[in-house]
């Protein structure tokens, strides 16, 4: 059975639940904690998702676990995942009988709790139970003490505004972000994040937003000049204040279209990109220095010897009639890789190909 009867963590997830009138409110620390440990439980023959329960810590967290009667053992968050995995992959026996809880099924519910909320942090104390499925043995109990600080919870869908048949863009043409503070319930405002200062009619397609360590907002885009009838560099923005101002857009120095960023844990920022320049997906680490982007090193993944990928003609709708890949879809893996999903089209048929990248020093 896991000992853990004492657990340190910052959590900053915010969600929103609703109040009885339906009006969204933020959830309070109990019930998030109390939600934290049905993401860990599972049915025999499933697994938690971890994506999920690593979401809902800091980066910097510190778990610190009672690993026996006389060791506490600090973890950092990805130690912590580990641990919990390895737990459900381990076979338990007692007698004859052998049960592993990822085949059995394991859970944690919350038997006691007290919460302390001050401002925007909580400290939350949990009498827990837990208990492997078809393990002769009784439920064991432990306790917890949370720490944990609030974050502001939205969610946030960039766009791009666009034009009427007529050709009319009353707004202006520019990259948006809806806002939600209810979990996606509803969408009563929207942010500006980038737009073109000298009034030319710039499109900033496929674009993105991801978070810093530090809580800077990073924008990405890929930026087409409808005057030229050609692609700029892709672009990045950056917002200290939560999204509610942005820098000018600049240059990524990336000659790509639709672009995908991902953060990783020592804060460089992995792109993968339909690169322009060249044939074929590709991979770009890059850093931040202060706000300025600086590219490290890029790599290809998919289509580096092909031709006929990709059309830069006049005519968008030829363009993207040609097209043969694109739409990179980025998220990191429990096992500290990064899997890559995309589209492609290989011997006339049309395809979802992946990659798992394990991305060094």
């Amino acid at each position: 059975m896991r000992v853990a009867v004492f657990a340190l963590a910052f959590i900053f997830i915010q969600t929103q639940g609703f109040s009885s009138q339906g009006q969204a409110q933020p959830q309070t620390a109990g019930d998030f904690v109390a939600g934290l440990y049905s993401l860990v439980s599972a049915e025999g023959g499933k697994l938690p998702d971890w994506d999920k329960v690593k979401a809902c810590f800091l980066k910097e967290a510190v778990v610190v676990l009672r690993t026996s009667r006389t060791t506490l053992t600090p973890f950092t968050l990805e130690g912590f995942i580990k641990d919990f995995v390895d737990f459900y992959e381990k076979p338990f026996k007692r007698g004859e009988a052998s049960v592993v809880p990822k085949d059995s099924g394991f859970t944690e519910k919350v038997v006691r709790m007290k919460s302390w909320e001050y401002g925007d942090m909580a400290h939350v104390l949990v009498l827990y139970e837990a208990k492997i499925t078809g393990f002769a043995m009784p439920p064991q109990q432990g306790v917890d003490s949370w720490l944990l600080v609030r974050r502001d919870g939205r969610w946030l869908i960039p766009t791009q505004t666009w034009p009427g048949w007529d050709g009319d863009c009353p707004d202006g043409i520019r990259m948006i972000a809806l806002v939600s503070h209810d979990q996606g319930h509803t969408w009563p405002e929207y942010l500006d994040v980038m737009r073109e200062t000298q009034h030319r009619a710039v499109y900033f397609w496929e674009s993105k937003i991801v978070e810093l360590a530090d809580g800077r907002l990073l924008a990405t885009a890929w930026a087409y000049d409808d005057v030229s009838k050609t692609d700029r560099p892709n672009q990045y923005a950056i917002s200290t204040d939560g999204g509610k101002s942005w820098s000018v857009p600049a240059s990524t120095g990336l000659l790509g279209q639709t672009l995908t960023p991902l953060v990783l844990d020592d804060d460089r920022i992995l792109c993968v990109y339909r690169r322009m320049d060249q044939p074929g997906l590709w991979a770009n680490l890059a850093r931040l220095e202060g706000d300025r982007w600086v590219n490290v090193g890029d790599a290809p993944l998919w289509g580096q010897q092909a031709a006929g990928l990709t059309a830069t003609t006049e005519n968008m709708a030829h363009n993207f009639n040609v097209l043969r890949f694109g739409a990179p879809c980025v998220t990191h893996l429990v096992d500290g890789t990064v899997f890559v999903a995309f589209w492609c089209y290989e011997d006339c048929v049309s395809v979802i190909r992946w990659f798992k990248l394990d991305i060094g020093g």
